[in-house]
C-alpha cells in the first residue's frame, strides 16, 4: 500500500500529515456500525474525506458499550514521533440524526496506556485517574461544521506513540452515531522529512491526493 504524507504551511511552520496504515498500527474503537469493515476505525487514516468510521450507536444492549454520546478509539504509531498538532474531521451531522461531535479529549504517551475503549468500566475509570484529568488535547468542536477537516496544534511538541481518544457529542438521538472521517497525525518539518522518505512515503506540498 502506497504510504502518503501531505505537506501544508510554509518556511519553519511547516507540518506534514501521516496517512496509512504503515503509521496507524493496532487501531481499535470501542464500535463499528453494523461490525461492518465499510466503516472500520481504519477509514480514519486513508486520506478520504469520502470514508468514514462510524460508532453503532443505538442504546440497546449490544452496541456502543459506553452509550450513543461518547466513543473511544486507541492505535499506536509505528514509532514515536514529535507531534505538533492532529488534523480531525468528524461525520457530518444528518438534519434528523446527530452524528457530529462537540468534544474531543486525546491522550498521547509514549507508552501504552492500558485502556479497553471496548470496555465502558475500563474507560469510565481510566476518566478518574491523574492521567485521565489531564489529557494532551481537550478541544470543543463546532458541531454544526463537523465536515471541514480542522488542525488542533498543541501548546508545544508532543514527544509519543499511543493514542487514546474519545469523542463526545451535546445531542442526543437513540439511533445516532458518531464517528469521524479523519483523525491524522501532523508532524514538523524538517525533522521529520528523513523519517518519512526513509519508510518510502510521498511528500504532497501544498495539496492532498487520495492513495490506491
Amino acid at each position: 500500500m502506497l504510504v502518503l504524507a501531505g505537506a501544508f504551511g510554509a518556511g519553519a511552520n511547516a507540518q506534514i500529515l501521516l496517512y496509512g496504515s504503515t503509521y496507524y498500527q493496532s487501531a481499535v474503537a470501542s464500535s463499528t456500525f453494523q461490525n461492518n469493515p465499510t466503516y472500520g476505525i481504519y477509514k480514519l487514516f486513508d486520506n478520504n474525506l469520502s470514508t468514514e468510521w462510524a460508532s453503532w450507536g443505538n442504546t440497546q444492549s449490544g452496541y456502543n458499550p459506553q452509550g450513543n454520546q461518547e466513543v473511544w478509539f486507541s492505535f499506536n504509531l509505528d514509532q514515536s514521533y514529535t507531534i505538533d498538532a492532529i488534523r480531525v474531521a468528524p461525520r457530518q451531522p444528518t438534519t434528523a440524526i446527530g452524528d457530529g461531535i462537540s468534544g474531543m479529549k486525546v491522550w498521547i504517551s509514549g507508552t501504552s496506556l492500558g485502556v479497553d475503549v471496548k470496555t465502558a468500566s475500563q474507560t469510565s475509570a481510566f476518566l478518574s485517574t491523574p492521567l485521565g484529568l489531564a489529557p494532551t488535547l481537550n478541544q470543543s468542536v463546532n458541531i454544526s461544521n463537523a465536515f471541514t477537516p480542522a488542525t488542533y496544534s498543541f501548546s508545544s511538541p508532543v514527544e509519543g506513540q499511543y493514542f487514546l481518544v474519545q469523542l463526545t457529542t451535546n445531542t442526543y438521538n437513540h439511533l445516532q452515531n458518531i464517528g469521524a472521517r479523519e483523525f491524522v497525525v501532523s508532524v514538523p518539518e524538517p525533522s521529520s522529512l528523513s523519517l518519512m522518505l526513509a519508510s518510502g512515503a510521498v511528500l504532497m506540498a501544498g495539496r492532498r491526493r487520495k492513495s490506491d
